[in-house]
């Protein structure tokens, strides 16, 4: 409700740029389209800085973005460019579930998916992090989390 009543407020103003923080935190995904479509279309003649984590938002609507973490710019440019400077980074693979927990304490893991014979790791890393990952295609989110430091190694 309340991105509603700022968008609102800005379309009275007639504002050339519009400040967002977060706007689709909490909404259900249909209202997460419907809110960045609103966005969209406000776009064609304002500024419009959005602030968010989640990837998606931003994925096939923002021309520029930036990551900025701790008040220091870690990047900025384009979708593209983020996504080209991730390539060849990102490592796919399936391990056992002790090499997992070893990779875990020293690796920016993205994703991990269970299986009955081990876990499928999405790694990080500037090379193959165990002798069967295979290189992947990168994602804006892999390059958000190679920019951040991902999980921390958590």
């Amino acid at each position: 409700m309340k991105q509603r009543i700022g968008i609102a407020q800005a379309l009275l103003g007639d504002l050339k740029l519009i400040v967002v923080d977060e706007p689709t935190a909490g909404l259900d995904p249909e209202e997460r389209i419907r809110f960045r479509n609103v966005l969209d279309q406000l776009a064609k003649d304002r500024i419009i800085l959005l602030s968010t984590h989640i990837v998606s938002d931003i994925e096939n609507s923002c021309e520029k973005l930036a990551i900025i973490k701790r008040g220091s710019m870690l990047f900025q440019g384009t979708r593209s460019e983020l996504i080209a400077q991730t390539q060849g980074k990102v490592w796919t693979g399936t391990v056992s579930e002790d090499e997992a927990r070893q990779l875990r304490a020293s690796h920016n893991i993205v994703s991990t998916k269970h299986l009955e014979r081990g876990q499928v790791l999405r790694i990080i890393a500037e090379a193959a992090p165990f002798s069967t990952a295979v290189s992947d295609q990168a994602t804006l989110e892999d390059g958000y989390m190679l920019f951040t430091g991902g999980m921390e190694h958590a």
